[in-house]
């Protein structure tokens, strides 16, 4: 999948209900102001602004004044974390522990200038187009993380390599059966060690994690084809369709049909 999904500039009056991309999503606030819900999380964004959406996040924004002016780019997350390499630097796309900010004022960034070249290569590609915006991408991050470096939600205490292992192996193998101590085992750590320091990197346990990664996949499916849910439940990785069921409405209060619905209408 190519880098850069979906890059543009608008100027809008009109607010976004709830929704989300299984993919990362990254949103510059140029001018306006208005109220975003980000999961548990509400903020009031009332100055030139980055918000960093990872791809389990729905969100939704309120305008509260106008005009509102925004950049947005989504970015494949598969993609992003191949080009870009640096955990540290995508923690912000990925990681989500207790106290954590979706939103970084700008201050000084050259955001809007980013994403201005974002916006134009996303529009008229060239030579070595996701080479360049993924230096883009990583220019940003890399000018951000010297902004804001203790807001980067990175554990401050060293985490074995192998912790990054297995959130980079769950993010490819999340529809396989996947248990953590078959995860321990074939990484050669402790599970509780395991289950310990994932909580403290990315904020999830690794049974939560593998769970948010199948329903933001059956979520996508749901909206984007018209296969069956027993079909999106066996190939999301659930056991069956009772348990799929079970375990998207206790994550979204709807069922698959109900979520689907909406967005049909």
């Amino acid at each position: 999948m190519p880098l850069l999904l979906e890059c543009r500039h608008q100027i809008s009056d009109q607010s976004f209900f709830l929704h989300f991309h299984n993919d990362y999503e990254l949103l510059y606030v140029r001018s306006g102001a208005i109220r975003m819900r980000m999961g548990e999380s509400r903020y009031e964004i009332h100055e030139p602004s980055l918000i960093f959406i990872s791809r389990f996040e729905e969100h939704s924004i309120e305008i509260l004044s106008t005009p509102y002016e925004r950049y947005y780019a989504i970015f494949c997350a598969e993609t992003a974390d191949r080009l870009i390499g640096d955990m540290r630097l995508m923690s912000v796309f990925k990681n989500r522990p207790a106290g954590f900010s979706h939103l970084f004022p700008c201050g000084e960034l050259p955001a809007a200038q980013l994403l201005f070249s974002l916006q134009q290569e996303y529009a008229r590609p060239g030579p070595y187009s996701e080479e360049y915006a993924a230096c883009l991408l990583r220019e940003l991050l890399i000018l951000t993380y010297r902004a804001y470096p203790g807001r980067f939600p990175f554990p401050e205490r060293a985490v074995k390599n192998e912790i990054h292992e297995v959130q980079r192996y769950i993010d490819r193998h999340y529809a396989e059966p996947l248990q953590v101590s078959s995860l321990a085992a074939h990484f050669y750590i402790d599970p509780t060690y395991l289950s310990h320091r994932f909580r403290a990197l990315t904020g999830y346990s690794p049974k939560q994690y593998i769970m948010l990664s199948r329903l933001a996949r059956a979520k996508e499916l749901l909206l984007s084809t018209p296969l069956p849910v027993g079909e999106i439940a066996c190939e999301t990785g659930f056991s069956d369709v009772n348990n799929f069921i079970r375990s998207f409405k206790k994550e979204t209060g709807m069922t698959p049909a109900q979520y689907r619905r909406p967005q049909q209408g």
